[in-house]
């Protein structure tokens, strides 16, 4: 027999909201089956189904690119991932400016140079520039 888990266990599985898992229902990314009276029980698979989702959007992927990916639509995965790969690095390279933004700002806090929001401003600024 198979197991029938109701809305509120799934959000408590996947981690997910109610919310969000109606969300994904409204965009055709699960199908969960109705009672009688209309509350929505998902079975082992569509269960499987929000995980692989959680996963695909933690890699990054869109809501589009996944359900693509769910209707087996023609898709190059390949090129796919490679764009993600190219989106993460573009992250990364604005993660490390951020950071060494705040290193700089830090530094000078401590060498005891005022920092008000407008030398904070020009130090973000800079770091913009620097980086075009």
């Amino acid at each position: 027999m198979t197991q029938i888990i109701d809305i509120a266990e799934v959000a408590r599985t996947t981690g997910l909201s109610a919310r969000a898992l109606r969300f994904y229902e409204a965009r055709g990314l699960v199908k969960p089956l109705r009672t009688g009276s209309g509350r929505r029980c998902y079975g082992a698979g569509e269960l499987e189904r929000l995980h692989q989702l959680v996963a695909l959007k933690r890699a990054g992927l869109s809501l589009q690119q996944i359900k693509a990916l769910f209707d087996k639509k023609p898709i190059d995965l390949r090129q796919l991932v490679a764009l993600q790969l190219d989106t993460l690095d573009d992250q990364a390279r604005a993660l490390t400016e951020a950071r060494n933004i705040l290193r700089t700002t830090l530094s000078r806090i401590d060498r005891g140079e005022p920092i008000d929001a407008a030398t904070f401003c020009s130090l973000i600024r800079t770091g913009d520039v620097m980086m075009t």
